[in-house]
């Protein structure tokens, strides 16, 4: 995990301070963006991909993607994706952001 955290934050676009990362978590949060890791083998980068797509199409406030990448750790490849952090209410509460329009 630590490797790709590491890789992760050598994205521009992460806005969060390194100094608080322990090598463990798998979502990080920065200002106004998060960091999300590969935690498990079946979590697939392309499900990441997928939903950025769907978001642009359909024009949900979901977090946009802003980066991805891979890294390699051993005979594995583990990915990681800086996206926007939303804040206010639809992130907070999506069926009842979702109800109210």
């Amino acid at each position: 995990m630590a490797r790709s955290t590491w890789a992760t934050l050598a994205s521009p676009l992460f806005d969060g301070d390194p100094r608080a990362l322990d090598g463990v978590d798998t979502a990080i949060a920065g200002r106004r963006t998060f960091i999300k890791l590969q935690h498990r083998r079946h979590e697939g980068l392309g499900t990441v991909l997928r939903f950025e797509e769907l978001r642009r199409r359909a024009g949900t406030p979901a977090p946009r993607l802003l980066d991805h990448g891979t890294v390699e750790v051993g005979s594995d490849e583990i990915w990681w994706a800086v996206l926007q952090r939303l804040g206010g209410r639809p992130s907070d509460d999506p069926l009842a952001w979702a109800m109210s329009r």
